[in-house]
């Protein structure tokens, strides 16, 4: 059991100098002689978890994509126990989740430059790119769920499918994205704020929308 605490600890380590590399030079930064150097660990020590780069990057994806869904996991069931919730409730709770996806602060900002250079280079790398498509299919059932929820509690249309505005959903999500990242002089936080609000706004009943 040590060994087994000890080694995910390790990998922990090393994923946060991952990331760290990432931000700093870009993706092709973050090999395993400059992870080695930034642990302080030697290259062959890394290299007993990750034997090459491309590994060292899927490992990278993943743990990103287990923190964000960890992150906004929690804020979904934030309040949870305090029973049902009210529409505009729903609505509240939903919208801070999801605003988790999105590079709202300059943290968050250096997070999804690299899950961008990530998902670019999985297009033409195949080792990278079953990764890739995993993320994309995490994101959908989550994007599903909250949907799911927001029917359930009255936010949404009763007669919408979830998978359909999920995918919708997902377009209005990964535009933000890439403009507030590529272009931010053309795409403040508070604007991102109002087209994810007017979004979610459109899915609601016909009375309430009116």
């Amino acid at each position: 059991m040590v060994r087994t605490i000890d080694s995910e600890a390790r990998r922990r380590v090393l994923a946060d100098a991952v990331w760290r590399l990432i931000r700093q030079g870009g993706l092709e930064a973050a090999s395993v002689r400059a992870v080695a150097a930034e642990t302080g660990l030697s290259a062959g020590s890394v290299r007993h978890f990750f034997a090459t780069q491309d590994e060292l990057h899927v490992f990278a994806m993943e743990e990103l994509l287990r923190r964000m869904t960890a992150r906004v996991e929690d804020t979904l069931s934030a309040d949870a126990a305090a029973g049902p919730a009210s529409p505009a409730r729903a609505r509240a709770r939903v919208r801070a989740a999801l605003l988790d996806l999105l590079p709202t602060t300059a943290e968050s900002a250096a997070d999804f430059h690299a899950h961008l250079q990530f998902i670019v280079k999985a297009v033409i790398h195949r080792p990278l790119e079953p990764t890739a498509r995993r993320v994309h299919e995490e994101l959908q059932r989550f994007y599903e769920r909250c949907l799911d929820y927001l029917v359930l509690t009255g936010a949404a249309r009763a007669d919408l499918d979830p998978t359909a505005a999920a995918g919708e959903l997902a377009v209005v999500m990964d535009g933000l994205v890439l403009r507030r990242l590529t272009a931010p002089e053309l795409l403040g936080v508070e604007r991102m704020f109002d087209v994810l609000d007017g979004h979610l706004r459109g899915l609601a009943p016909a009375q309430e929308a009116s």
